[in-house]
């Protein structure tokens, strides 16, 4: 038990570091670019949203 003790104290810091720099970011976020801000999860090394991949012309 004294393990996971360790892991959940562990884990609530992080969770506490990654909530600083969220606050931090936000006021940067905003003043970018909707271009800018789609980039934004590859620059994260994250997987890029494939919404934009998949637009189909309207058919008459």
């Amino acid at each position: 038990m004294d393990l996971l003790d360790r892991i959940a104290n562990a884990e609530a810091l992080r969770a506490q570091d990654l909530k600083t720099v969220t606050a931090a970011l936000k006021p940067l976020v905003a003043s970018l670019t909707p271009e800018q801000q789609r980039r934004i999860p590859a620059f994260l090394g994250l997987p890029q949203p494939t919404a934009e991949i998949w637009r189909f012309e309207e058919e008459n």
